[in-house]
């Protein structure tokens, strides 16, 4: 009895830490579209305000949650940030790299009893 107890608590936390990671990613991707049309609008004053309201909700979420769930949640909102350079694929030397993909042959498949005596 002592350990389906011990079973149902632990679901019960996985359960929370779920909840926990999706309104996370919930609320990074509502700060991403919130930044986009703050943006477009041109009112730069606005735009600050709201990123420093952003900014102490984030923390204040952060603070409220474990320390796995405010790192991944770190982490999601760090990768949000990043923005590629597409113009390395329009060079003329990228586009001049030969293709040396090898094709692997497929190999007959193991036993079904592989500790089976041979």
């Amino acid at each position: 009895m002592n350990n389906m107890n011990q079973d149902i608590i632990k679901n019960i936390i996985n359960i929370l830490i779920a909840i926990m990671v999706i309104v996370g990613v919930g609320m990074g991707i509502f700060f991403v579209i919130s930044k986009e049309e703050g943006t477009q609008t041109g009112d730069s004053d606005s735009t600050s305000v709201v990123n420093d309201i952003q900014d102490e909700m984030f923390d204040e979420f952060i603070s409220d949650v474990s320390p796995e769930t405010a790192q991944i949640i770190t982490l999601l909102n760090k990768l949000q940030q990043i923005s590629l350079n597409h113009s390395i694929v329009e060079r003329k030397d990228f586009n001049a790299l030969n293709d040396i993909t090898v094709i692997i042959p497929s190999e007959p498949v193991g036993t079904t009893k592989p500790f089976e005596a041979l």
